[in-house]
């Protein structure tokens, strides 16, 4: 399986209440490519991460 980049993993802007970036390795992506450039969607409208920092699962919705 290959790596996940840093850039596929992010989901946004949002963050925790207390400050900690959230970010989510575990959901599957899809990839569209337009040329030279691709995108990543997720597959999923919402999200529920639990942030590394103080462990608070948060609800993320696109």
């Amino acid at each position: 399986m290959p790596k996940t980049k840093s850039s596929d993993r992010e989901i946004a802007h949002d963050y925790c209440s207390c400050g900690e970036y959230l970010y989510s390795v575990t959901e599957e992506r899809i990839r569209v490519a337009r040329g030279r450039r691709v995108t990543v969607y997720l597959k999923k409208r919402e999200l529920e991460i639990t942030c590394p920092h103080c462990n608070k699962e948060i609800k993320v919705k696109f």
